[in-house]
Order: structure tokens, then sequence, then C-alpha cells
């Protein structure tokens, strides 16, 4: 009887501090075995959410298939686009993943094989991390300190989920279930969102410093007359660009959050005032015990503009 066994799930990225939140931005692949009997010329297929995808065969013993998928590329896809507004739920995604065998005619081989349960995330670790995101090894313990303004998010229920909670935490949050350090600081100015390497929201006021409207003619047409008398231009423009840039600036509590702080030119998303922004230009530099803690950061969107 023909059968699959996964030897290597999504959860498994190496050491002992796997778990269930995987994320869609890193090297990520499936490796499983497919027993086809005394059937030849088979193949498997991997689903996700639907989508059907061919396993790559890389190992025969006998009538045993060693298969493996690269699913690097596919799992961006597969989680989406990151919420446009502030909100725990879109942070994650549980995907749908089975596994089955065919014949060399695509006929059915055998059950399928459901994928163990991952939780998709917007978080990414550094390359050659033994293990899966920070926090994950008990889904709800994050690994690095949670700067903020009195507002906060983080990892919970096993990392299924995300939590966004408010007040002026300084040292350990609270709730005995919880193994998270915060640092609250009041300052005042434009709080500013994005999500971090750990998908969760960050939040922090920076002051706001100045605007910056840019704005370029992006299409041209000729003018015509029968006279040079009668001409009032060579060409004129029906269509206009517009980018908005906002300058901004804070002052990081220590040089360990000012490295948090330099993590916003990687964010997948950046909410200021309702809207989303890019990142234009933010300080990069980072070294132990900096002085220097000044961050510096400007923001772009593009606006509304005359156009015929």
């Amino acid at each position: 009887m023909a059968e699959i066994i996964i030897t290597r799930n999504l959860k498994q990225q190496g050491g002992t501090l796997n778990g269930a939140q995987v994320s869609a931005f890193i090297q990520n692949s499936i490796k499983f075995t497919f027993d086809r009997g005394s059937e030849i010329n088979t193949y498997a297929v991997v689903s996700i959410n639907g989508n059907l995808f061919r396993a790559t065969k890389i190992l025969t013993v006998v009538t045993l298939d060693t298969y493996q998928i690269d699913v690097t590329c596919i799992l961006p896809y597969i989680l989406g686009f990151a919420p446009t507004t502030v909100t725990a739920t879109g942070l994650v995604l549980t995907p749908t993943i089975t596994i089955q065998g065919y014949t060399s005619v695509g006929i059915v081989l055998g059950a399928a094989v459901t994928h163990p349960t991952i939780y998709l995330s917007f978080g990414y670790p550094n390359i050659g991390v033994i293990g899966g995101l920070d926090g994950n090894s008990a889904g709800k313990n994050m690994s690095k300190v949670i700067y903020h303004n009195g507002k906060f998010s983080f990892s919970s229920l096993g990392g299924s989920s995300f939590y966004l909670g408010t007040g002026a935490y300084t040292g350990k949050y609270p709730d005995a279930g919880y193994d998270i350090d915060m640092i609250y600081k009041n300052i005042i100015g434009s709080e500013i969102a994005w999500l971090n390497s750990n998908g969760c929201w960050s939040y922090w006021n920076f002051r706001y410093l100045a605007e910056e409207n840019i704005a370029k003619s992006i299409t041209e047409i000729p003018v015509y007359a029968s006279t040079n008398a009668e001409m009032y231009a060579k060409s004129v423009d029906i269509s206009t660009e517009k980018k908005l840039s906002l300058y901004f600036d804070t002052i990081a509590v220590d040089d360990i959050h000012y490295k948090q702080l330099t993590e916003i030119a990687e964010s997948a998303r950046v909410i200021y005032s309702g809207k989303v922004y890019r990142i234009k230009d933010s300080s990069s530099r980072t070294a132990n015990c900096r002085q220097n803690l000044k961050f510096n950061l400007t923001l772009e969107i593009e606006e509304n503009a005359v156009s015929y």
C-alpha cells in the first residue's frame, strides 16, 4: 500500500526552538518520502490552499522515493499583502497544505497526508538563525525588548494571533503568562506604527520636522496653431506626479532601541496618520555603546495631482 511520510515540515527550521509560527520570507522547504509500492513513473504533488505544485524527486531506494519542494518563492504570495490599518488580525495566515502521490497517468495513489498546522507570519529571523521566529518556542514570549509609547503588540496563543495592548509598562509585562520585557517612554510627538521583524506592530512617537512637496510633469503633448501669432506654447503638460515627503526625528532610549528603529526601513508596512507610507530615508548605522542616539526618518507618499 502506498504511503507518504513527511520527514521535514515547515516548522522544523533546525535546533530545538521550532514553532508553529513560520516566516514567509526565509528559506523554506518540505521533504517527504513516498513509498509507491509496485507502481513506476509516479510523482507527488503538494497542495497549498488549493494551488498545486510538483515536488522534485531527489532519491530512490527500491520503491521508496524521497521528494523535496522549495516553497521560498511561494509562501509570500500565499500570505498576501500586509494590513493597511493597525490591527491584530491579518498578521498571520493558516494555510492548508496536503501532499498526494499519483500514478504515471494521474490517478491518486494512497491517502493524502496533511502538513502540521503552521501560522505564516510577516516576521523574519536573520540568516543562519537556529529555530524559528523569536518567541516561537513558547508561542508568546518575545526575545526582543518592546520599546513603546504606551501602545504595544506581541505574539499570542502559540503564535496563531497577535495582541494589541495599551499601558505604561516598564519591566516585565504584568500578566504572569507572558515573559516579555517592556520599556515605556512618554514622548510628545507624531505616532508612527510599523511591522517589525517579529511580525508585530511597533509604535513610537517621532518629532515632526518638515514637509516637502515635490511635483513633476510626466505627460507632455505638443500644441499646434496655423500661425506663430496664434501659438501660446510649444507644448503643455496634462499629467502631474506629486510626492509628499515628511521629515521626522527622535532620540532612541539606548543603542538596542536605536538598532530596532533601523528595522523600520525593512518593514512590510508603515502607517502614519491613517495612511500607508514608504520609507524614503532613515538612519541605518548602529554600533555597540552608541552615544549619538538621534534617529532620522523620512516618509514618502504619492498624493493626488491634476491630470487630464
